[in-house]
């Protein structure tokens, strides 16, 4: 249960800073090396980067063990 309950209060955030399609970590990487070489975009990538890193999906195993039950 607090697996679950963790996944979508990560899910909440994301969409509370306007992040609304998610992906693995293969599809993000792939998404920043097709962004354009300018500073602001950049930064702007690099923190939705970050902010898809630290969700409790890419940090633990448990979540997809969790979602594989529900």
């Amino acid at each position: 249960v607090c697996t679950y309950e963790s996944m979508l209060a990560g899910q909440h955030r994301l969409k509370r800073l306007g992040i609304s399609r998610l992906t693995n970590t293969v599809g993000l990487a792939f998404a920043m090396n097709q962004i354009p070489d300018e500073a602001i975009t950049l930064a702007a990538a690099s923190h939705i980067e970050r902010e898809l890193q630290i969700t409790s999906w890419n940090l633990s195993s448990n979540f997809i063990a969790c979602i594989a039950q529900a």
